[in-house]
């Protein structure tokens, strides 16, 4: 009786878990952030974890330049500092995309992205009036209002009279009377 050999592999790009030939997967989170006044970045917290890797997984985005390397491993989890705005995650083991995320980075509460300073922003404003004098048997009196708003997190803003706890009228931000 003779020997027999016979050499198997298993094709490129799998690898062997024991039992069978299995390509690599792998799963990528990413976190939305909230950018804090007089900022323009925040920090996304990235996951994730490879199966049957063959060599070393990356994960990679295009901020601050194209294919930037995030971190070197098969899993893990790290904190990024990212731009307003949208930025894409992505996942990969032996040249292989295995997942792809995006993470926003947007305005905290209460402010506002400002393109000219690109940097987020509370809303402030201005009021000026004129004082007026109610004539004698009169009982109200005109006077001129005018104000300001920089930053408005809405398109209108209300004028009210704290008096009667009533509004007097509502207006584009950009508009004074």
């Amino acid at each position: 009786s003779s020997l027999i050999t016979v050499n198997t592999a298993c094709n490129t790009g799998s690898t062997w878990n024991g039992t069978s030939c299995v390509a690599p997967s792998g799963t990528l989170s990413a976190t939305n952030c909230s950018i804090s006044e007089g900022n323009n970045m925040c920090d996304t917290s990235l996951t994730w974890s490879t199966s049957y890797p063959i060599n070393t997984s990356a994960v990679t985005t295009s901020y601050p330049s194209s294919n930037t390397i995030v971190s070197s491993q098969n899993s893990g989890t790290v904190n990024y500092t990212i731009p307003y705005g949208s930025t894409d995650f992505y996942l990969y083991n032996n040249s292989v995309q295995l997942d792809q995320k995006t993470a926003t980075a947007s305005c905290a509460s209460g402010t506002v992205w400002n393109n000219d300073e690109d940097i987020c922003e509370s809303t402030t404003g201005t009021l000026n009036t004129t004082g007026c004098i109610i004539s004698s048997g009169g009982s109200s009196c005109s006077t001129t209002i005018n104000w300001e708003i920089f930053n408005p997190v809405v398109s209108t803003t209300s004028l009210k009279d704290l008096t009667s706890n009533t509004i007097i009228k509502t207006i584009s931000t950009a508009e004074n009377i």
